[in-house]
């Protein structure tokens, strides 16, 4: 809002600037309701009354000019007589007969100026005009400017005092149907005076109070600042600088041709002219990077986004071919031009350089892109080779218009999803850990005193037969749930992690075969027969000896308890040099399903679960041997039912 006081004071100082000292004048000429009492009309007889002695006084061609402008005034606003004493109407535009110095004033005319050879006489309606004063010419009071002043030594002619001339003027001057005169001019430039004057005033008014809503809503200004930078951002920088010259040289050909002929427009044009500047200037104050808001960097952004929907590889290629063709169109087109119009060597060597240097820019361009694609692709393979460490917390952050800034996305997401499902798979299995070693040691007991009591039952005396099978069939199954508990406690361990390792270095045929002879009174009860198959060198590998223990040890529980009665069991140990392959080999009793994974959980070959076993043995298996480094594999062949366990050699 301030600058609308500064565009109202510019307006007022464009009403006159290079005429400050005739402003007041001039203000009053506008409301001066006789155009024969304005500075302006004093200036204009003043002048036509130079011309015509400059005339007299050299009877020339050029002079000629001065008589002929005079005489072709149709609407007759100035009549003149102009001669020598001997001949005082040797020019004259007056009518046929009429003595214009000694015959009274025509009807319409009520002024006359007569110019005897020394000083001037003026006569208006009757009444003899002071025109000398104290006899000294002061153009700031807008006098007279004719001879007879004692300070004024201009007018200085040979035959002056012969010369004799005589002005007459009309009371309202008619504008004239041809020709020209130069006092329909003063009524016209009054009016437009006036209404400059009435507007600059209201102009003011509205300036003043535009500064007083400044100073009450200046914080709204900057609102308002920011909106019209916005609004001026939107246009492209060329667009901008090519109106800011033309507004410019408009501005000029104002100031040096309206302001004398039209002060209202120039006044108009001024105000226009400092809006559209501070336009220019309140763009440059806000949009600090404007200048980068242009076509080239448009049609750039457009290619680049264009560019992004395609795969990366075609971006590549794509770039390529495009500053591949560029090149050949700017070349094609220098040579185009310059054999077109025949200039001179000169301009042919300006211009072709021009058209190398956009070359060379070109190349600049895509060689920068190409090392920043390098460059983010460097930071992607470190990002990623993070990610493969474990970090997944630290992102890979690249520009928004990056080649890579899509694949960079991808990969911050994929290691927030990463890490939230570590986060909620450590979180499960903490609650899992904590829910069985709770319920294990909840369990652990109660059972314990079921069991103690049990005992206690067993030594009592004087029992009826059916009391001791009830307490026998309780003390079965609660040594059942005993173990049942345990191995659920093991599995639990082993799946997590957290069970305590012993590695060593051992000899896997002799484990075997030791964990067999341990459980060779169940093998004999069994009724089945084994085949082992243990080589006699040793086999050795570097494993936990008490877990591999529980493995074989499970594995052979599991083939006593299913096995067809009377069927063969084999047992094996073999190597290639680099990996030893124990394997444990049965026919079961019951109808197996390929499709089951027996190594799952409560997972039992007896799907009528009319058996003791728990259904954790081969899970417990599968988990020891995994935390100890080896394999475990199970194979179902119809009612073949075949385990093997692989470990690395290694040497002793």
């Amino acid at each position: 809002m301030t600058i609308s006081v500064l565009l109202i004071a510019a307006l007022f100082y464009g009403l006159n600037v290079n005429r400050a000292d005739y402003l007041s004048h001039e203000i009053n000429d506008a409301f001066t309701p006789d155009y024969q009492n304005t500075s302006m009309f004093r200036q204009t007889v003043s002048n036509q009354l130079g011309e015509v002695l400059d005339a007299l006084a050299s009877e020339t061609e050029d002079n000629a000019g001065v008589w002929n402008l005079l005489d072709q005034d149709s609407g007759k606003n100035i009549l003149y007589s102009a001669g020598t004493h001997e001949n005082p109407a040797e020019h004259s535009n007056g009518y046929p007969g009429l003595d214009l110095n000694t015959a009274p004033l025509p009807k319409g005319y009520n002024f006359k100026l007569y110019f005897d050879g020394k000083k001037v006489t003026v006569t208006k309606d009757g009444k003899t005009v002071d025109i000398y004063g104290d006899g000294v010419y002061r153009p700031e009071k807008s006098m007279w400017y004719v001879p007879g002043y004692t300070s004024n030594t201009s007018f200085s002619y040979d035959n002056m005092e012969e010369m004799q001339v005589t002005l007459l003027a009309r009371s309202e001057p008619v504008t004239p149907v041809s020709g020209y005169t130069s006092l329909t001019y003063i009524p016209q430039a009054q009016h437009n005076l006036k209404i400059t004057l009435y507007a600059g005033g209201v102009f003011l008014l509205l300036g003043a109070i535009a500064f007083m809503l400044y100073l009450l809503l200046r914080k709204d200004k900057k609102a308002a600042d920011l909106a019209l930078a916005r609004f001026t951002g939107w246009f492209w920088w060329e667009f901008k600088a090519i109106c800011t010259v033309v507004l410019v040289c408009l501005d000029f050909a104002v100031m040096i041709h309206a302001w004398r002929n039209d002060w209202f427009l120039w006044g108009i044009c001024t105000v226009i002219s400092f809006f559209c500047y501070y336009l220019v200037v309140n763009d440059m104050r806000c949009n600090h990077h404007f200048y980068k808001h242009n076509i080239f960097n448009t049609v750039l952004k457009n290619y680049r986004k264009f560019e992004r929907s395609k795969p990366f590889q075609q971006q590549m290629v794509q770039r390529f071919w495009a500053l591949l063709a560029s090149e050949i169109l700017l070349l094609l087109f220098g040579f185009t031009v310059t054999s077109m119009i025949h200039p001179s060597a000169f301009f042919v060597m300006v211009f072709l350089l021009l058209v190398l240097a956009a070359m060379v820019y070109v190349i600049y361009r895509y060689v920068r892109r190409f090392q920043n694609t390098v460059y983010d692709m460097g930071l992607l393979m470190n990002q990623i080779s993070l990610v493969k460490s474990g970090d997944l917390i630290t992102p890979l952050e690249l520009p928004a218009d990056a080649d890579l800034n899509t694949a960079s996305v991808d990969l911050n997401e994929i290691q927030l999803g990463i890490d939230y499902a570590v986060e909620e798979r450590l979180k499960s299995e903490r609650m899992k850990i904590e829910l069985i070693t709770n319920v294990s040691h909840d369990l652990k007991t109660p059972l314990t005193a079921i069991i103690s009591y049990i005992d206690l039952l067993k030594q009592e005396e004087n029992l009826p037969d059916h009391i001791k099978d009830y307490i026998e069939i309780l003390a079965q199954k609660s040594d059942r749930l005993k173990n049942m508990v345990q191995d659920i406690f093991q599995v639990s361990k082993a799946t997590s992690g957290n069970i305590e390792l012993n590695m060593e270095v051992l000899d896997y045929g002799k484990l075997i075969l030791q964990t067999m002879a341990d459980m060779n009174e169940q093998v004999e009860a069994s009724g089945l027969i084994f085949k082992v198959n243990i080589p006699d060198s040793p086999v050795m590998i570097r494993a936990d000896g008490k877990l591999l223990y529980r493995v074989f040890q499970n594995l052979i529980g599991n083939a006593l308890q299913y096995s067809l009665e009377g069927s063969r069991v084999f047992v094996t140990l073999e190597h290639d040099g680099k990996n030893a392959y124990a394997a444990v080999k049965n026919t079961s009793r019951y109808e197996l399903d390929c499709k089951t994974d027996m190594t799952e959980r409560f997972v039992r070959g007896d799907s009528s679960r009319t058996t003791t076993g728990s259904g954790l043995g081969l899970s417990i298996a599968k988990s020891f041997t995994e935390a100890t480094g080896g394999r475990l594999q199970i194979n179902v062949d119809a009612d073949l039912f075949s385990v093997r366990v692989d470990f690395p050699l290694t040497q002793q």
